[in-house]
């Protein structure tokens, strides 16, 4: 990537002299031999300035290119936010469910205490058992 110069400072063009001058011609001749630097000056200040344009034109893509990387990087951090959510979603589901089965199976558990409990209550004793035992073999 190209470096931001310095733009040189803009030289100083020689005043030219007033017809009629008492010294016109040593005047006029010193502003004539002092134009190839300005030249020199101006042209040094176009280069910088042309310099600096295209080194601003090279951080204008990058950044361009970083807002089209950070796009793309956003998009992607809002897909897995969707899909995280999505997924938060059905673990509540889940859990609301396994909330549900959990209070079944307390209740299948209490029924069969119940029912293991009637069950002791009436179960015949042992000689009884062997009285329908023998009753059924007749």
């Amino acid at each position: 990537m190209i470096d931001i110069v310095e733009v040189p400072a803009a030289p100083i063009v020689p005043p030219f002299p007033a017809v009629g001058s008492n010294n016109y011609n040593d005047e006029a001749y010193a502003a004539g031999v002092a134009l190839p630097g300005l030249s020199a000056g101006i042209h040094a200040m176009a280069m910088a300035t042309k310099t600096n344009a295209t080194a601003t034109h090279e951080r204008a893509l990058a950044a361009d290119q970083a807002k089209t990387d950070a796009t793309a990087q956003a998009d992607a951090a809002m897909g897995y936010r969707n899909t995280t959510e999505l997924h938060a979603v059905t673990a509540t589901e889940k859990a609301a469910q396994a909330t549900g089965a959990s209070e079944a199976a307390a209740l299948s558990q209490a029924a069969a205490q119940g029912s293991a409990a009637a069950a002791a209550s009436s179960t015949p004793s042992a000689p009884k058992m062997l009285q329908l035992a023998s009753w059924m073999a007749r």
